[in-house]
């Protein structure tokens, strides 16, 4: 069973990774705003943060378990990846508010 350990720690750093990044894919296509990092930050004191403190405490263990990695160990971490991916495209795909229309540049005056 010691072979096991290790693994939680790891799925759980992977875990907290993908709620951080999907948190921050989510605020940059909303725009980067006072708004936006007011936003992450109550998103981050209602539980991402004891996400990431969580994983980071075990951070230590995670090289070892990632340097024998059994068949299952790896399925295991595929499956935690495999179940953020719809999150993370989401994120990704989300409509952003339409940039706004560039004027067209204005001709520079022709030289006398």
């Amino acid at each position: 069973m010691s072979q096991r350990v290790g693994i939680t720690e790891t799925k759980e750093a992977l875990q907290a990774l993908n709620e951080v990044s999907i948190h921050l894919l989510e605020a940059f296509k909303r725009g980067l705003t006072i708004g936006t990092a007011l936003e992450l930050w109550g998103e981050w004191q209602s539980g991402l943060s004891e996400k990431v403190v969580q994983a980071y405490e075990n951070i230590k263990l995670i090289p070892d378990e990632l340097s024998d990695l059994d068949a299952i160990e790896m399925f295991e971490l595929a499956q935690v990846q495999l179940s953020y991916l719809s999150r993370i495209i989401t994120a990704i795909k989300k409509d952003s508010p339409a940039p706004e229309e560039s004027a067209p540049t204005p001709a520079l005056p022709e030289g006398d």
